[in-house]
């Protein structure tokens, strides 16, 4: 299976600026979405390391420090893939369910773009799932924000808003919200201005 890695022109903008950690989360986070979004639940050793080399590779001014990231990352990953949090979002995954990342969209009641992490529907419940190293990187507002959209743009269907940190591996519930009345739901314009992958929105039932 070709891989492809989805990370944005804009992480390599002042990277010398950054620190370590946010460098080492955004490898984590990329692996872990494609590690999930291609359904890829136990890699072997080898497997791993390839897909932390390629994930490194595509920052070439991380080349420098390839060892210390490929270690971190490894044995932050291999820890991660044995635990609970994991198992919990491969059986998520288990069929049937859809799964999509880092959607683009623009909130017109607020006025600001969104680009949710994660967001899985299974059994008309839509999971939104926000990926950070620390629990301290989440921004609540943020959170907020997504909550707010997805309430007006489906207030029928169930939401569980997770934070998943890497370090350490952790899967928290944040906020529920319970279905009011009929679960199914059919696209329309609440707020929804544009979007890079609208037909998302259509498929949700």
């Amino acid at each position: 299976m070709p891989l492809k890695f989805y990370q944005k022109r804009e992480i390599s903008k002042s990277l010398q600026e950054k620190t370590t950690y946010q460098r080492l989360g955004e490898i984590l986070h990329f692996l872990i979405e494609h590690l999930l979004y291609q359904k890829i639940f136990n890699p072997s050793r080898e497997e791993l390391k390839i897909l932390i080399t390629k994930a490194i590779s595509f920052n070439q001014e991380l080349l420098s420090e390839r060892e210390y990231f490929e270690e971190k990352a490894y044995n932050i990953l291999s820890k991660a893939l044995k635990s609970e949090a994991w198992k919990f979002l491969k059986d998520l995954l288990s069929e049937p369910s859809e799964i999509y990342y880092e959607i683009e969209g623009f909130y017109q009641k607020e006025n600001q773009g969104l680009r949710p992490d994660l967001l899985i529907v299974k059994n008309s419940v839509l999971y939104l799932i926000e990926i950070k190293l620390h629990q301290e990187d989440l921004k609540e507002e943020q959170i907020n924000l997504y909550l707010s959209f997805l309430k007006e743009l489906y207030p029928s269907n169930p939401i569980k808003v997770y934070l998943l940190t890497l370090e350490p591996f952790k899967l928290t519930l944040l906020q529920e919200i319970k279905a009011e009345g009929e679960t199914h739901t059919t696209y329309g314009n609440k707020g929804l201005f544009h979007s890079t992958q609208l037909s998302i929105f259509e498929k949700f039932s």
